[in-house]
């Protein structure tokens, strides 16, 4: 059988480029050895129907698949609650007029999250896999006639949308062996840093309010071993010339003990690469940092998405203020770049946590210096996801209706905290624009 993979459009090209398709790697790397597998990302190819129709085309497919992996195909900041489904649809609309006998599955994260709503909105879909695919889709191949016996499947029958709305069968991701890369080239990604991914684990031990990851891939730690994982590392830099890459587990330090195997790991073999990933600022050392630095990280990623201890708490981040302060601190001692998001307003703001948001960023930028990058427009807003408890609670309180597909952007924007966050995000605008134009002036130091 022949499948082909295809990736959505993930990203706005005056913003980004494209982002390597490690989930498709996986699930090229799932399936039965005796299946051939091509990956197409429509993130590399030029406009238009033709490009794609061509790549699909030279492999005859019997099987398509279609992952989306953002619902957002936007700019950052103000501009993601501009959104349309048109970039993600129409390359759809155009592998059904080009197969229109060829089976298409669904999947990607994004698909997991708004299922029903886009087999509903995406008429060209057969059917689609929620979650993780790497059981799911191989069973899935073998049982093309019979949907709806694949846990996890949500699938069309005489015009109807059956299936429950529930996760695929997690794998035991440990054994999984290591995505397969050969299904696509990774020239058009290593033009960007950090756009090559590398997976270390699944599942978050996080319990954040507003966070949907722990429906998509549940709540156990599946860690692969560390020697696996710089395996896999060592074989991209011989074989693949690797230039860069990023660490993309939910939280790359969760648990610290893991991290610091795999970082004392690269360290026993000497390599040395750029590298990045999202961390959780507790438990974060500078001696930590100091070896991750000599491995390579180029710049560590905090989303605490508060600075304040009663909102994070409610948020449940498993951090606090005096983590992040500590944090800031280990990253000087280390000479480790610091990043931070922020998401406003939050359940629990006050005035306090308010003024708190200014007071962390002037004291830590006073003590970091160049050393803490404030990306554009580094405060958004709080998106309502579905399969969130922060979703529950807003239609348990009347502030959301049940119905809503959240498609079209939610943001939990409670009064009087809308005041606040125009006013903050008209700031953030501002300073963003003017440094695009010092930028282009050449009197603004350009970061990577």
């Amino acid at each position: 059988m022949n499948i082909v993979l295809v990736q959505a459009p993930t990203y706005n090209p005056e913003m980004e480029g494209p982002i390597y398709p490690l989930g498709l790697s996986y699930l090229a790397g799932a399936v039965d050895p005796r299946h051939q597998v091509r990956i197409v990302d429509t993130n590399t190819l030029a406009p238009g129907r033709e490009p794609l129709f061509q790549a699909v085309t030279e492999a005859q497919p019997d099987v398509l698949g279609y992952s989306i992996r953002n619902i957002k195909v936007g700019s950052p900041g103000i501009e993601e609650q501009q959104v349309s489904l048109e970039p993600l649809h129409q390359p759809l609309r155009w592998l059904r007029a080009s197969f229109p006998e060829v089976p298409i599955v669904a999947g990607g994260c994004a698909f997991g999250l708004y299922a029903r709503v886009l087999m509903e909105r995406f008429p060209e879909l057969d059917m689609g896999v929620i979650g993780e695919g790497e059981v799911a889709f191989p069973t899935l191949l073998a049982n093309m006639d019979n949907p709806g016996s694949v846990q996890g499947v949500i699938y069309r029958q005489d015009g109807r949308i059956c299936g429950e709305e529930r996760t695929a069968q997690a794998p035991e991701f440990p054994s999984l062996s290591a995505p397969d890369r050969s299904a696509i080239a990774l020239e058009p990604y290593e033009r960007n840093e950090y756009a090559i991914g590398i997976q270390t684990k699944r599942g978050c031990a996080m319990r954040c309010l507003h966070c949907a990851d722990l429906f998509l891939t549940g709540g156990k730690v599946r860690r692969r071993d560390p020697v696996a994982v710089v395996d896999e590392l060592e074989q991209l830099i011989r074989e693949r010339g690797l230039r860069s890459f990023q660490y993309v587990d939910q939280v790359f330090n969760v648990p610290q003990t893991h991290a610091d195997d795999i970082v004392q790991e690269m360290l026993r073999r000497g390599l040395h690469l750029p590298w990045t990933a999202w961390f959780t600022s507790r438990g974060l050392d500078a001696r930590f940092l100091r070896d991750a630095r000599r491995s390579g990280l180029a710049s560590v990623q905090l989303s605490p998405d508060s600075t304040n201890d009663h909102v994070l708490e409610t948020l449940r981040k498993g951090e606090s203020r005096r983590d992040l302060f500590n944090a800031a601190r280990a990253a000087r001692e280390a000479g480790v770049p610091l990043s931070v998001s922020l998401f406003y307003p939050n359940p629990g703001e006050s005035l306090r946590s308010s003024l708190d948001i200014l007071t962390f960023l002037a004291r830590t930028k006073l003590r970091l210096g160049s050393l803490l990058w404030l990306h554009g427009r580094m405060v958004v807003r709080t998106r309502v996801y579905p399969h969130t408890e922060l979703r529950d609670r807003m239609i348990q309180d009347g502030t959301l209706n049940e119905a809503h597909d959240l498609v079209e952007p939610v943001y939990y924007e409670p009064q009087p905290y809308r005041s606040i966050e125009a006013g903050v995000e008209r700031g953030l605008k501002l300073g963003y624009d003017v440094r695009q134009v010092l930028k282009k002036m050449g009197l603004a130091r350009q970061r990577t």
